[in-house]
């Protein structure tokens, strides 16, 4: 169904709502066509949440001491979920503690207090980043581009 520019209804989450064209310029909309986001015809360039969030890159993964053993609990800028406690001695507890440091850092502090540069280095082909976030810190630390090597044995 194709309709020009006048107000008309649609539906939106389940709901019934009016949708008006911005400007004085006719508009047609194809409600019957999906948008396919992943092909490049969806949201503009920028226009996107992850393209304007902010993230923070260390200056040196040496800067990064945080703990590795044990059982920690991040402050509530970090971790909001309810559960903030994550065992380092469990890989699936110190992989999610990572990638939710990465993604809600507000600063470099933040960063150097919960990271360690090593553990980074290993766990970091494995971790679930957003694409923007991994871009910057690979151009930051090319060598986290590389797996890390492993012990002959």
């Amino acid at each position: 169904m194709t309709i020009g520019p006048q107000a008309h209804r649609r539906r939106f989450y389940g709901r019934q709502v009016d949708v008006m064209p911005a400007g004085d310029a006719a508009q047609t909309y194809d409600l019957d066509q999906e948008v396919d986001m992943s092909s490049g015809n969806g949201a503009p360039p920028g226009s996107r949440y992850v393209d304007q969030r902010h993230f923070v890159v260390a200056a040196a993964l040496s800067d990064l001491h945080g703990p590795v053993r044990g059982v920690v609990t991040l402050d509530r800028s970090l971790d909001w979920s309810g559960d903030s406690t994550y065992d380092l001695d469990d890989a699936g507890d110190l992989q999610l503690m990572y990638q939710t440091v990465l993604n809600q850092a507000n600063s470099v502090a933040d960063l150097c207090r919960w990271l360690h540069g090593p553990t980074l280095r290993r766990l970091w082909p494995n971790l679930w980043l957003p694409a923007r976030l991994r871009a910057l810190w690979q151009a930051r630390f090319p060598e986290l581009t590389t797996p890390p090597q492993t012990l002959a044995g």
